[in-house]
Parts: C-alpha cells; structure tokens; sequence
C-alpha cells in the first residue's frame, strides 16, 4: 500500500505541463510580492520620516528591523513547522506576511508601522525558502532547476520593477499606498495558491544534528559569508539611496524612481553575465562581481556628487550584482553540485 506522500508524488508526476506552468507562475508572484515589500522603505524613507515625525536614519530602521526578522523567524519558524504540510504552510505564512502588510498601510503611527513589518519579516525566510522547494517538487524530472529559476525571478522583477514602481506610487499617492497594493497582491496570491498549487509531497524531516552539520560545511559557510558581507553592503548603502540622490545629487523625488529601475535593470544584466559564466569560470565571477561591487560603492562617495557620474556608478552597481547568490549555488557549477542543501529557510537569511 502506497503511503501519502507516496500517493502525492505519483499526483505530481500527472500533472499537466499548463497546470505546472500556472503553479509555477503563482509562486513566482509570491516571491515577487515578498521581494517587494522587503524593498519598500528604501525609496520612501524621506516621506515616511517627515510624515511619522522620526529622522531619515530612524526610518532606515524600518529595513533593520525586517531583516532582523527574516535572520531569526526564519530558522525558528522552519523548526517548528517542519511536520506542517507545505501548502497549508505557504497559506499559513501569506496570512501572516498579509496581517504584517495590513498593519503598514493602515499605519498611524511609526510604531505601528515598524511593527506590520516585523510581522511580515517573521514569514519571510520560511516562506521564501518553502515556495523554493515547492518549485523543485513541481518542476519537471531534469527541469527542476528551471522551475527553481523561474519562481527566483520574482525576486529579479522586484528589483528591477516592484521596488521603483513602489517608489514611484508613494510618491503620487501616499507612501501607505504601495504598502496597500502589496498586500492586495499578497492576498491575490494567496488565494491562487489554494486553487492552483496541488497537495505537495512531505519534505524531508532531517535530524537537528544532521542541519548543523550541513550549514558548518565549509562551503556552505563560504558561499554564506560571501553573500552576506555582498548583499549587506549593498543593501546597507541602497537602504538610504534616495536621500542621497535628493539631498547630494540635487535629483528630484520623481527622477528617484528611474534610477531605481537603472540599478534593476544593471542586476538583471549582472544576473544574465553571472549566470552564463559561472559553470566555466565560477571563481573568477564570484572574485569579480565582489572586487567590482567593493569599487562601485566606494566610487559612489565622489561621483554621488555629480549626477551624470552618480547615474553611472547605479548602473556598474547593480551589474556588479553578477556574483549574485544564486550563481554560487547554480546546479551547474562545481560549488553547486558538491554543497549539500540545508532545511528550508535557512539560505535566505544571509539577506
């Protein structure tokens, strides 16, 4: 007799390629949902600064705060749901990141807005990391890593569009009102995810041991590191882009929006660069995309104070992304194949 989660792999294997496309699709919309509200406040931190009554370094805290969230809800939660099924799962935590997202748009004050995110953060990690193991069960045998690709460029289109669309939103409407879209969006996404994801089977319930023994290998821990220390200092200094570009540059809060869109579109050439070159030359990306990220944002110092220059130094930044995480972890590179995979939501803290 065939066990349940027998039963729901063989349920998967029938599943027609249209079916397939359109869960995919959905999870894709999730992660996107996600990317972008984890983005939000970095082009808005002046509006909400002046409208709350906190300074620009206080609202920089908005982002803290969610990262702080995603680095220790996602382990705990992915812990202590480790039995739950994973569609209810995914429910579960898009009604928690919807909860979160009501709280920011409905705001009135600073801390209850610091406090939607916070909810929010804590779904984040787990739920990111579970839709991406979602993507490989619902992937075809031998396309799996497609599949993961395609629901990972959610991430990609919030950089390049829901982060700039975001900015541009709150700046002729309101800086609740994207937070409102988000979370219409999350709730769309929710309910696609009832009717179009099928029963997925059980993941694995690895032993604590065997976890802690996965993320202390070295190169996990290596990748771990680099992408850190890489997608912090980006993060760390695009958190506060947009008072720079209106304070120093002498940019308008209009022009903001474009030139977060030109930093997406140079990471999603990094991401194209990165990811054709890293099967042969995996090192001498992770080495270059890194030394060129380091020049880029220390350039940006002096040529801030241009505005040619300042446009200039966004695009070679966001293509310095070309080291991206996934590259480092790519099925098709060495590093890739050899580096064994934690439990769900553990990677996507290093953010």
């Amino acid at each position: 007799m065939m066990s349940t989660g027998e039963i729901r792999l063989s349920a998967m294997n029938r599943l027609s390629g249209q079916r397939r496309t359109v869960a995919l699709m959905t999870l894709a919309m999730s992660v996107f949902v996600i990317g972008t509200a984890e983005l939000l406040p970095m082009g808005l931190l002046l509006p909400i600064s002046s409208d709350t009554g906190v300074t620009v370094p206080a609202a920089g805290m908005l982002v803290t705060a969610y990262a702080l969230g995603v680095v220790f809800g996602g382990p705990l939660l992915s812990a202590l749901t480790g039995s739950v099924p994973r569609k209810p799962l995914m429910g579960l935590l898009l009604g928690l990141f919807i909860a979160g997202g009501a709280l920011c748009a409905f705001s009135s004050s600073y801390a209850m807005l610091m406090a939607g995110r916070i909810v929010s953060s804590l779904a984040h990690g787990t739920l990111f990391g579970a839709m991406v193991v979602a993507a490989k069960d619902l992937g075809r045998p031998g396309k799996e890593g497609a599949s993961i690709a395609l629901v990972g460029s959610g991430l990609s289109v919030a950089v390049i569009l829901g982060a700039p669309l975001g900015t541009l939103i709150g700046q002729q409407f309101g800086w609740r009102a994207p937070f409102l879209v988000i979370t219409l969006l999350a709730a769309a996404s929710l309910l696609l995810l009832l009717k179009f994801i099928p029963a997925l089977p059980q993941a694995e319930d690895r032993p604590l041991f065997s976890q802690i023994r996965t993320v202390s290998d070295p190169a996990f821990l290596l990748v771990l590191l680099m992408t850190v220390f890489g997608n912090g200092g980006t993060f760390a200094a695009f958190t506060y882009i947009a008072p720079i570009l209106e304070q120093i540059t002498g940019f308008s809060g209009e022009a903001v929006s474009s030139l977060l869109l030109l930093f997406g579109i140079g990471s999603a050439i990094g991401n194209l660069l990165g990811g054709r070159l890293a099967d042969k030359h995996l090192a001498a990306v992770l080495l270059g995309g890194m030394s060129l990220l380091a020049v880029s944002m220390a350039v940006f110092t002096w040529t801030s104070h241009n505005q040619t220059a300042a446009v200039l130094t966004i695009l070679i930044w966001g293509a310095a992304n070309l080291y991206d995480h996934d590259t480092a972890e790519c099925p098709g590179s060495a590093e890739g194949r050899r580096r064994p995979r934690p439990r769900v939501g553990t990677e996507h803290i290093r953010f």
